[in-house]
């Protein structure tokens, strides 16, 4: 695969909503994020000596590849977080200070997209002139064009994933240029690609970028409003139920260093949907159960504290989970002085403290191993739990449901047959009646059913595990403001940077229909205007569309 011919920087939202069917991605400048820093899901790369720079302007962020033509910078999105539509637009708003290449067979300033079938094309620009590519370096007949002079809005359609599609350029909404895609899996490569910015070591540029929006990102990590949170390594994350995808909110601090960098268990409080995760930090020679609370609408986590009896019998904690119906915190341990994995004991957990107490143990052979190694709770109050056997001949995962029979007594009952594999940190989806899980060996997540069939949805991260899941709705803590201003009322929520916004209004509390378009949380409150109709009644909500 050739390298990229373009380059990008950080970003703007467009105010034009793109395609409502496909997931969208945005960038704005302005958005607060340093120069050379990508706006999340973006992958800045840049190279050359000396490097490119990226300054900011009033209006833009300007990327200047230098007069070395070695130099190159731009920013890319590729893989499992792209998923083409039939449909594709991208917009950019960007200006050509200036540009110089060898001939017309490189560009230094271009977009440049692939589904990943060896099909795609790209959109060049040069002080004066816009094009496509009719070959992997040959360009197709300019466009002679006002591209310096002020920033100016792209609109590229493409009108299917196949080599031979149609397309579309727009230049401040009028038809500038046609085309169509063309194969060269040379030069495409077999990997999903969106890329912009200056990516040939053939030419130089400097250019003005202001904006990028395009609808190919892959199906959002939301389902039915809720969320599904993880953990890969330190980094609270989402996951994506569509491809696996795991996406960064950011680092969190209290998770122990490696190796023991892992948050093992991740479950949500019912009614205030704040995560609590089980982290295993080791004190002297041995590791210890520590409660985590975080807040998924702020990332911001608190220790609360070790996990431990009166009589101080945890050895160390496996499970984790709130009971949905009771509000309960319920928890797995080792008791200290049993054998490794003699310790099917269930305990009650107080969130706020820690403190737990013991409230029976499974029968001895209840389960493979005897322990129980994550809990998970179905909607009405079931417990469910896994135990992963080490066994050459009964390798793999089981899950089981467990019952109190009588006070202090329990008992499991094993649900269909043994997956080979170990799976961890179950989560159940209400709105599926499935769990989600990983796989941590192979960096995988899975979706499960109480049967125990199974889906490899995709993986989570190239080189990263995930372990703890939990599905939380976090904008259920951010209740709408509503205050007066001239010439009508302001609807305001409060967001958090790295996640998207939708406001929704509704005359009956039945029929719902976006108001204005999506917009990206900044840590700040988010303010919409609505101007007072003639409407008798008008409510709203807001909406988490999607995570970083």
């Amino acid at each position: 695969m050739n390298t990229p011919r373009f380059p990008i920087m950080t970003a703007m939202l467009l105010s034009a909503a793109a395609p409502s069917s496909a997931a969208v991605s945005n960038w704005q400048f302005g958005s607060g994020l340093p120069p050379q820093q990508s706006w999340p899901a973006w992958e800045l790369k840049l190279g050359g000596s000396p490097l490119p720079t990226a300054t900011a302007l009033t209006d833009a962020l300007q990327i200047n590849s230098g007069s070395n033509w070695y130099q190159y910078m731009y920013y890319e999105q590729s893989g499992g977080m792209l998923a083409f539509p039939s449909s594709l637009v991208i917009e950019v708003r960007m200006r050509v200070v200036s540009s110089a290449t060898v001939g017309n067979t490189y560009c230094p300033c271009e977009i440049h997209w692939t589904p990943g079938n060896g099909a795609g094309n790209g959109l060049g620009f040069r002080a004066g002139q816009i094009f496509l590519w009719q070959s992997g370096n040959t360009a197709a007949t300019p466009v002679n064009i006002d591209t310096t002079s002020a920033l100016h809005t792209y609109r590229i359609e493409v009108d299917g994933i196949a080599a031979g599609s149609a397309i579309r350029v727009y230049q401040d909404g009028s038809q500038v240029l046609t085309g169509a895609t063309y194969s060269d899996a040379s030069w495409h490569g077999s990997t999903p690609r969106i890329y912009w910015g200056d990516g040939t070591t053939n030419g130089s540029a400097v250019s003005d970028w202001a904006s990028f929006r395009h609808n190919a990102l892959a199906a959002l990590p939301v389902k039915n409003s809720s969320i599904l949170f993880g953990y890969v390594g330190k980094n609270l994350s989402t996951f994506s139920t569509a491809n696996g995808l795991a996406k960064t909110i950011l680092p969190d601090p209290n998770v122990p260093a490696s190796p023991f960098n892992h948050v093992y268990q991740l479950t949500a409080q019912p009614g205030t949907g704040m995560l609590y995760g089980l982290i295993q930090p080791q004190v002297g020679s041995v590791q210890k159960s520590k409660l985590l609370r975080v807040d998924p609408f702020t990332g911001q986590s608190a220790d609360v504290g070790f996990i431990q009896t009166a009589d101080s019998v945890i050895q160390y904690v496996e499970g984790l989970a709130f009971n949905p119906v009771t509000g309960e915190l319920y928890g797995s341990m080792h008791v200290t002085g049993n054998p490794e994995n003699s310790s099917p004991n269930l305990i009650l957990i107080d969130p706020n403290s820690g403190m737990a107490t013991q409230i029976g143990t499974l029968p001895t052979g209840a389960t493979k191993e005897t322990d129980i190694d994550a809990l998970a709770f179905s909607s009405d109050g079931t417990m469910y739990a896994s135990d992963g056997h080490a066994l050459t001949s009964e390798w793999g995962s089981y899950l089981y449901r467990i019952q109190q029979t009588s006070p202090g007594v329990w008992s499991a009952s094993h649900l269909g047959t043994r997956l080979a594999k170990l799976l961890a940190g179950f989560a159940y989806s209400p709105e599926e009646g499935v769990f989600y899980c990983t796989e941590p060996d192979n960096r995988k997540l899975h979706r499960v059913t109480t049967s125990m069939a199974t889906t490899e949805i995709g993986t989570i991260h190239p080189s990263v595990t995930g372990y703890g899941l939990a599905f939380t709705s976090p904008i259920t803590r951010s209740p709408l403001a509503v205050t007066l201003q001239s010439g009508g009322l302001s609807i305001r929520c409060p967001s958090f940077s790295g996640l998207t916004y939708q406001l929704w209004s509704s005359a009956d509390l039945t029929q719902w229909q976006p108001f204005g378009s999506p917009v990206d949380g900044s840590g700040t409150l988010l303010e919409w205007p609505v101007p007072i109709g003639p409407a008798s009644a008008q409510f709203f909500r807001a909406q988490v569309l999607d995570s970083p």
